[in-house]
């Protein structure tokens, strides 16, 4: 009977967790420790972890990182972690430096790795060619394996929208940005256009600020003042004031869903997120800001509801539901998170009209040309804002569903940089602020959610790069905190104000010494530059920099032999050319199956790919589909051999399952859309009645066995005791007993 019982709940999992993974994902792999191969180094002396080598083979490739322990957005020995309780009173918690990690591809100087391992499992965000995520699988299904992991690109995301998912990417509003709608003081602007008006607030921050500026950022605003020389971009610097001081929170909902109840758990897994934000702003251009950073000063926890009659963030929703709006008011009222640069809320509520996240957006100062001075109302929203007024929240769930890392960090860095002076793209009435999705798709800083699987959806677009740099001209150096506040500055493997070169820890460098300066003779790091030799020199024209995976469409890009730190753009592959997910090449790009089709059929159109459900072999079909349509058409071309399907993984042209199900698909009317619905509960009515035969026959037969076994033993027994009484009583011998595990 258990038997039985087993291989019925191992079908179940099996359909509805593929189930709710499709529509999540269009592709994924499954990932268990067993595939994944961890080598770890640690210090001779203290040994604590150095190094950690992680290999693992997914999605058609084999992948080596390399990880160093530790997370740039906290310091370990300052960071502030507290367990609120419903009364108010807190207790301290302490997080391991060891579950956080940065790295990067093996072979890969350019790419990145964040990461977390915690609870046996890992989750990672990859920055490579393309972006590949791991996350643990029972953050989809509490029912799956403890430790699987779930591995996708972000290319592999599906648009969530109207309860349902789908793979065409049309973005619905989620931002409720509370001063979006206030008058445009500014439209995209161009380079001179921008640093002109550098120019003009220079001298109001030279007469304004006095000394209060560093001999570092006062001599760069001056410089224009002090030189007669025709205006020019800088090199963007990485400024001294350069980092955010962050509150970050979690409420009950999300410390008893996404965090398990768990507060080492929750702690952890916000570090992880704030960590994967931080590495996009550190990425990030804003006119000429850069190397922008994050960092978390103190993590609240609220592990009980606070009993609230009026509406507040952390309100049980069974005494009553909470508007966005009234977070956002129930946050502005706690006037100590004035004290950070931003706080913000992480919640699993469900709010009206969908609504993701909520943040006030950062003002500038106006130009009144009737007093003919600048008026300063800006410290009433945004970073560093008097009154709360810098307090923002995001959402970890949408449609009952909780979101993919992928789409969470898209979320929260959008209200983040609300914060900073971001404005919603479509303010802009620039085409070059929302792109078309054949162009790179959408940025941050759209409006709607855009689906986070698009090259430019963990971009800042133009418009927010000059918008965010108009409010770091003013707040910048009074708000911000200063570089070396960063903590790891050297030993992050990242180049960063005042480094000249940062290889990690590694103890055998020949190009730059531990305090992260170049060694005598080095002009650079090969760590570091990509045109860079072993001997510290500029390579030459035959050095290759950048080598493209198999299956794609540009060639692989080689060094000038003039500069160490830039790689020439790669060379397109010819038309035509096959490359992966039996894509096309055009223009330098892999064009999906279903794009190449329309493109190349007799009137060109533009074709998306589907999933077909009307049968087995339509379900292993290549299916396309026109955007903004609900008719999915199976191809004569089939999926490869093992990919998953709908049912279980395609086999000879056909969905087939874990276990054969015999179904008809036939034409139902109105009762084929009820059937999908329902198509889990369907199939274990079908299936219960042959899988209960199977299992009373098992029964029986294990019970026969265990039987025949007693009686064995028994026998046994028997003769041991029969074998003691046969034995003299001046014997010395001893007949011993051995008890076996049947």
């Amino acid at each position: 009977m258990r038997t039985y019982v087993f291989s019925l709940v191992i079908f179940v999992l099996v359909a509805d967790i593929f189930g709710h993974l499709h529509s999540v994902f269009r592709h994924f792999e499954i990932l268990s420790p067993a595939h994944a191969q961890t080598r770890t180094k640690r210090c001779a002396m203290s040994k604590r972890v150095i190094l950690k080598t992680v290999k693992f083979r997914a999605l058609g490739k084999n992948l080596v990182v390399h990880l160093e322990p530790g997370s740039p957005v906290i310091d370990h020995e300052n960071v502030q972690i507290e367990a609120v309780y419903k009364n108010g009173s807190s207790r301290s918690v302490k997080i391991k430096k060891t579950a956080f990690y940065v790295g990067h591809v093996a072979g890969q100087r350019s790419s990145s790795v964040d990461a977390l391992y915690l609870a046996g499992k890992w989750s990672m965000m990859i920055q490579e060619q393309e972006i590949i995520f791991i996350e643990p699988l029972r953050k989809y299904d509490s029912n799956g394996r403890v430790r699987d992991m779930i591995i996708y690109r972000q290319t592999d995301l599906r648009t969530m929208s109207n309860n349902r998912s789908s793979d065409h990417n049309t973005s619905r509003s989620f931002c409720g940005v509370t001063n979006d709608n206030m008058p445009q003081r500014k439209r995209f602007e161009d380079r001179e256009t921008t640093w002109s008006r550098f120019q003009e607030l220079s001298k109001t921050f030279s007469t304004a600020a006095d000394d209060s500026l560093p001999p570092l950022y006062r001599t760069f605003v001056r410089s224009s003042e002090r030189d007669n020389l025709e205006p020019r971009m800088p090199r963007s610097p990485v400024f001294y004031f350069n980092t955010c001081d962050m509150l970050a929170i979690m409420d009950t909902l999300a410390f008893k869903g996404v965090g398990g109840g768990s507060l080492y758990k929750s702690a952890s897994i916000l570090v992880y997120w704030y960590q994967l934000a931080d590495s996009i702003f550190k990425k990030a251009q804003f006119g000429i800001f850069r190397g922008m950073r994050l960092k978390i000063k103190t993590i609240y926890i609220m592990t009980e509801f606070t009993p609230s009659v009026e509406p507040h963030f952390n309100r049980d929703p069974a005494i009553g539901q909470v508007h966005a709006d009234e977070v956002k008011a129930s946050l502005n009222k706690e006037k100590w998170f004035s004290h950070y640069c931003l706080a913000h809320l992480s919640t699993e509520r469900k709010f009206v009209d969908n609504i993701l996240g909520l943040a006030s957006l950062a003002n500038v100062p106006v130009y009144d040309e009737d007093d003919y001075r600048y008026s300063l109302p800006f410290w009433n929203e945004g970073i560093c804002a008097s009154n709360a007024n810098n307090a923002a929240f995001s959402c970890i769930r949408m449609d009952d569903n909780v979101l993919s890392d992928a789409m969470y960090i898209v979320i929260l860095t959008h209200e983040i940089a609300h914060g900073w002076g971001a404005q919603h793209d479509d303010n802009f009435h620039v085409s070059e602020c929302f792109p078309s999705e054949e162009d790179g798709g959408k940025y941050i800083m759209w409006r709607g959610h855009n689906g986070a699987r698009d090259p430019n959806n963990l971009r800042f677009s133009p418009c927010s790069a000059s918008s965010i740099q108009e409010v770091l001209l003013y707040k910048a150096h009074k708000c911000l905190l200063p570089a070396h506040a960063v903590v790891h500055t050297c030993g992050d493997s990242v180049v960063e104000f005042p480094e000249q070169c940062d290889e990690g820890l590694n103890p055998n460098s020949s190009c730059c010494t531990d305090n992260c300066r170049l060694k005598d003779g080095a002009v650079c790091s090969p760590f570091n530059h990509p045109c860079c030799t072993k001997m510290c020199g500029v390579a030459s024209k035959t050095q290759r920099c950048y080598q493209p995976r198999n299956l794609t469409c540009v060639a692989p890009s080689y060094c000038d032999g003039e500069s160490f730190s830039q790689c020439p753009s790669p060379v397109s592959l010819p038309d035509g050319r096959d490359c992966e997910d039996r894509g096309t090449c055009w223009s330098g790009k892999c064009l999906s199956y279903c794009e190449n089709k329309g493109r190349t059929s007799e009137r060109p159109v533009y074709l998306e790919s589907c999933t077909c459900d009307t049968d087995r072999v339509a379900m292993c079909s290549l299916c396309c589909r026109a955007p903004g349509t609900n008719t999915c058409i199976p191809t004569p071309d089939h999926q490869d051999e093992g990919m998953p399907c709908l049912l279980g993984f395609c086999k000879n042209g056909k969905c087939e399952g874990t276990f054969e199900v015999n179904m008809n698909f036939v034409s139902m009317g109105g009762g084929q859309s009820l059937a999908k619905r329902n198509m889990v509960f369907i199939v274990i009515a079908l299936t219960a009645p042959p899988f209960a035969l199977v299992g009373v026959g098992l029964w029986l037969q294990d019970r026969i066995k265990k039987r025949k076994k007693a009686k064995d033993k028994a026998e046994l027994s028997c003769v041991i005791i029969s074998s003691k009484l046969s034995t003299s009583a001046g014997s010395k011998m001893v007949i011993g007993h051995e008890e076996i595990d049947q």
